[in-house]
């Protein structure tokens, strides 16, 4: 017999680059994205104006080339693991050309 258990809790994620702050301003066009996970087993990311992907790693992982919008860009970045829990965050990037 096998008994497998299911994590009991959510993975964890963080933004760190740009910011860690929930609050971004820029007037470049294309942004990446970096941070930390712990207990996930995939990083993702999605904006609210268009545009989605998976990042490269988990422990450290980086999301580039992410084309903003003129405007407020809300950027989830989103932690799945092996149970199916997520995790999201949320930064706020106002992009002025």
């Amino acid at each position: 017999m096998t008994v497998t258990y299911a994590a009991a809790t959510a993975p964890t994620v963080t933004i760190t680059t740009p910011t860690a702050s929930p609050t971004y301003s820029t007037n470049i066009s294309s942004l990446t994205l970096r941070g930390t996970a712990s207990g996930a087993t995939q990083v993702m990311w999605a904006s609210n104006r268009g545009g989605n992907g998976i990042a490269t790693g988990t422990t450290s992982w980086t999301a580039s080339g992410i084309v903003l919008q003129p405007g407020v860009n809300l950027l989830f970045v989103i932690a799945l693991d092996a149970a199916g829990h997520t995790t999201t965050v949320t930064v706020t990037v106002t992009y002025t050309p």
